[in-house]
Protein backbone atom coordinates (compact mmCIF):
# COMPACT_ATOMS: atom_id res chain seq x y z
CA UNK A 1 0.00 0.00 0.00
CA UNK A 2 1.00 3.72 -0.48
CA UNK A 3 1.82 5.66 2.38
CA UNK A 4 -0.32 8.14 1.67
CA UNK A 5 -3.04 5.29 1.54
CA UNK A 6 -1.57 4.19 5.72
CA UNK A 7 -1.90 8.29 6.53
CA UNK A 8 -5.98 8.51 5.34
CA UNK A 9 -6.34 5.01 7.60
CA UNK A 10 -4.60 6.77 10.49
CA UNK A 11 -6.18 9.61 10.44
CA UNK A 12 -9.59 8.21 9.68
CA UNK A 13 -9.10 5.88 13.27
CA UNK A 14 -7.43 8.98 14.75
CA UNK A 15 -10.72 11.21 14.01
CA UNK A 16 -12.94 8.18 14.66
CA UNK A 17 -11.71 8.25 18.76
CA UNK A 18 -11.60 11.96 19.17
CA UNK A 19 -15.33 12.30 17.63
CA UNK A 20 -16.05 9.55 19.99
CA UNK A 21 -14.59 10.65 22.80
CA UNK A 22 -16.15 14.48 22.20
CA UNK A 23 -19.63 13.06 21.31
CA UNK A 24 -19.72 11.46 25.19
CA UNK A 25 -17.85 14.69 26.59
CA UNK A 26 -20.20 17.07 25.36
CA UNK A 27 -24.16 17.20 25.54
CA UNK A 28 -24.69 20.62 23.87
CA UNK A 29 -24.71 19.73 20.17
CA UNK A 30 -26.69 16.65 18.72
CA UNK A 31 -25.04 13.69 17.48
CA UNK A 32 -23.90 13.52 14.29
CA UNK A 33 -23.44 16.81 13.30
CA UNK A 34 -20.20 17.26 14.42
CA UNK A 35 -19.38 14.77 11.88
CA UNK A 36 -21.10 15.60 8.18
CA UNK A 37 -18.89 17.36 5.87
CA UNK A 38 -19.21 18.29 2.44
CA UNK A 39 -16.50 17.52 -0.25
CA UNK A 40 -14.95 20.77 -0.02
CA UNK A 41 -13.67 20.10 3.84
CA UNK A 42 -16.33 22.30 5.57
CA UNK A 43 -19.43 20.79 7.87
CA UNK A 44 -22.45 20.14 5.80
CA UNK A 45 -23.51 17.19 3.50
CA UNK A 46 -23.07 16.56 0.08
CA UNK A 47 -22.26 19.59 -2.15
CA UNK A 48 -24.13 21.96 -0.05
CA UNK A 49 -22.68 23.83 3.08
CA UNK A 50 -24.43 23.73 6.00
CA UNK A 51 -24.48 26.46 8.67
CA UNK A 52 -23.58 24.02 11.31
CA UNK A 53 -19.55 23.61 12.33
CA UNK A 54 -17.67 20.71 12.25
CA UNK A 55 -17.18 18.65 15.66
CA UNK A 56 -18.54 18.39 18.59
CA UNK A 57 -16.77 21.41 20.50
CA UNK A 58 -18.42 23.49 22.37
CA UNK A 59 -17.96 27.52 23.67
CA UNK A 60 -14.63 26.74 25.41
CA UNK A 61 -13.69 24.06 23.52
CA UNK A 62 -11.71 23.29 20.16
CA UNK A 63 -12.76 20.41 18.11
CA UNK A 64 -11.44 18.50 14.84
CA UNK A 65 -12.77 16.36 12.14
CA UNK A 66 -10.82 14.46 9.02
CA UNK A 67 -12.91 13.03 5.87
CA UNK A 68 -12.19 10.94 3.36
CA UNK A 69 -14.96 10.06 0.68
CA UNK A 70 -14.91 8.64 -2.84
CA UNK A 71 -17.95 8.48 -5.58
CA UNK A 72 -16.67 6.34 -8.49
CA UNK A 73 -18.72 5.18 -11.50
CA UNK A 74 -17.26 3.30 -14.69
CA UNK A 75 -15.38 6.78 -16.35
CA UNK A 76 -14.91 9.08 -13.42
CA UNK A 77 -13.62 8.85 -9.37
CA UNK A 78 -13.94 11.46 -7.05
CA UNK A 79 -11.79 11.23 -3.83
CA UNK A 80 -11.57 13.81 -1.31
CA UNK A 81 -9.55 14.00 1.92
CA UNK A 82 -10.12 16.97 4.21
CA UNK A 83 -9.45 18.22 7.83
CA UNK A 84 -11.57 21.08 10.01
CA UNK A 85 -11.08 22.71 13.19
CA UNK A 86 -13.41 24.40 15.44
CA UNK A 87 -12.75 27.18 17.77
CA UNK A 88 -15.26 27.50 20.85
CA UNK A 89 -18.27 25.92 18.53
CA UNK A 90 -17.77 30.17 16.47
CA UNK A 91 -14.90 29.34 14.03
CA UNK A 92 -14.21 26.68 11.65
CA UNK A 93 -11.36 26.23 9.59
CA UNK A 94 -11.32 23.80 6.63
CA UNK A 95 -8.84 22.61 4.22
CA UNK A 96 -9.59 19.75 1.69
CA UNK A 97 -7.79 17.82 -1.52
CA UNK A 98 -10.25 16.74 -4.60
CA UNK A 99 -8.61 13.99 -6.72
CA UNK A 100 -10.92 13.85 -9.74
CA UNK A 101 -9.65 10.88 -11.85
CA UNK A 102 -10.27 10.75 -15.92
CA UNK A 103 -10.69 7.39 -16.37
CA UNK A 104 -11.94 6.74 -19.66
CA UNK A 105 -9.48 9.31 -21.54
CA UNK A 106 -6.83 9.29 -18.32
CA UNK A 107 -5.45 11.84 -16.30
CA UNK A 108 -6.47 13.39 -13.23
CA UNK A 109 -7.79 16.98 -11.95
CA UNK A 110 -6.93 17.61 -8.49
CA UNK A 111 -7.77 21.04 -6.46
CA UNK A 112 -7.08 22.20 -2.81
CA UNK A 113 -9.88 23.81 -1.40
CA UNK A 114 -9.17 26.34 1.91
CA UNK A 115 -12.05 27.58 3.47
CA UNK A 116 -13.37 29.37 6.62
CA UNK A 117 -16.59 29.67 8.46
CA UNK A 118 -18.07 31.70 11.25
CA UNK A 119 -21.29 31.36 13.20
CA UNK A 120 -23.05 34.72 13.29
CA UNK A 121 -25.86 33.74 15.31
CA UNK A 122 -28.34 31.31 16.45
CA UNK A 123 -28.39 27.47 17.09
CA UNK A 124 -29.10 24.78 15.04
CA UNK A 125 -31.95 23.53 17.38
CA UNK A 126 -32.14 25.12 21.17
CA UNK A 127 -32.48 28.80 20.20
CA UNK A 128 -34.82 31.18 19.37
CA UNK A 129 -33.10 32.06 16.14
CA UNK A 130 -31.68 29.19 13.90
CA UNK A 131 -28.26 29.19 12.98
CA UNK A 132 -26.67 31.66 10.74
CA UNK A 133 -22.99 31.33 9.29
CA UNK A 134 -20.95 33.10 6.98
CA UNK A 135 -18.69 30.82 4.98
CA UNK A 136 -15.30 31.99 2.62
CA UNK A 137 -13.97 29.27 0.36
CA UNK A 138 -10.63 29.51 -1.96
CA UNK A 139 -9.15 26.87 -4.41
CA UNK A 140 -5.61 26.56 -5.02
CA UNK A 141 -3.84 24.42 -7.30
CA UNK A 142 -6.14 23.09 -10.12
CA UNK A 143 -3.88 21.11 -12.33
CA UNK A 144 -4.57 18.23 -15.07
CA UNK A 145 -1.83 15.75 -14.31
CA UNK A 146 -1.99 13.85 -17.27
CA UNK A 147 -3.83 13.46 -20.50
CA UNK A 148 -3.90 10.23 -22.58
CA UNK A 149 -3.42 10.74 -26.45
Amino acid sequence: MKLRTYFAMACMASSLTLASTAAEASGGRLLATGGVTTIEGTAGGGIVPWAVLGSYAEDDEWGATVTMSRASVDDFRLNVTGVNMTWRNRVEFSAARQTFELNTIGGELNQNIFGVKYRVAGDLIYGSLPQISAVCNTNTTLALAYLKQ
